[in-house]
């Protein structure tokens, strides 16, 4: 959107995520703009990087920096065990402003990411084609990587309840890095804390489960759980409906 384009032109990207009159302001604007079926945050999936222990930078053209990376067993100790969310309180304002603006019969989403792709964030640091470090301490060190999982979904699990607690009425969960896996390093590496974030979800909230390049791990997303499973480009809406079900 050209309003968007124009207000990223004088705000920096992480800036407007903090600044909950402007996040509620996109937020609200896309929807209106576009006629769609529900409003979903404005936001970053790192912005809980910060309450666990990390930096977290955007430079102009780039995508996400993390520091320091977590790249061994003892680095997973500086992981926070979050306890207080006081620190992303602009999203909840966010939302709370973003929700009284919104059309009463229009849902908004909240989100965030499923703990394999923040492990992946915080382990190499930003995005990657290879996942090598991320890899190397999943097979290498496999009780590290239970530990980081475990520390990450409960974070997660709390930061998706505060979005619910805000306002938001559904939450989608982004797995959009677990396509570099097969479906047995999912079953074994992934599924399990995808299923302990999402079980620990507030009760009937609908809850979105959705990965990128995971035409082949539907059927394990699915048994992770969510209400909903979200498809991308790379999949037949019709062979997803026959493989999962309704």
């Amino acid at each position: 959107m050209k309003e968007y384009r124009e207000l990223r032109a004088r705000v920096p990207f992480l800036e407007l995520c903090k600044s909950p009159e402007l996040a509620a302001e996109i937020t609200v604007g896309a929807a209106r703009r576009l006629g769609v079926d529900a409003a979903i945050i404005f936001a970053d999936l790192l912005l809980i990087a910060e309450p666990l222990g990390f930096q977290l930078s955007y430079g102009p053209g780039e995508g996400p920096r993390i520091a320091p990376p977590v790249r061994d067993p003892a680095d997973v100790d500086r992981v926070r065990e979050v306890e207080s969310l006081d620190s992303l309180d602009y999203l909840f304002q966010a939302i709370r402003l973003t929700r009284r603006e919104l059309d009463s019969q229009l849902p908004l989403i909240g989100f965030a990411a499923a703990p394999f792709t923040l492990a992946s964030y915080l382990i190499e640091g930003g995005g990657s084609r290879t996942f090598r470090h991320t890899k190397q301490m999943m097979y290498r060190h496999p009780g590290a990587w239970q530990a980081l999982m475990e520390r990450l979904a409960r974070a997660l699990a709390r930061y998706a309840n505060a979005q619910i607690a805000a306002g938001a009425q559904a939450v989608q969960i982004f797995d959009s890095w677990v396509g570099c896996l097969g479906p047995a390093d999912y079953r074994e590496f992934v599924e399990p804390y995808s299923r302990l974030l999402i079980q620990k979800i507030t009760p009937e909230i609908p809850v979105i489960h959705f990965g990128t390049g995971t035409g082949m791990l539907l059927e394990a997303l699915r048994d992770a759980g969510g209400q909903v499973i979200g498809l991308d480009w790379r999949v037949e809406l019709g062979e997803a409906w026959a493989r999962l079900g309704p």
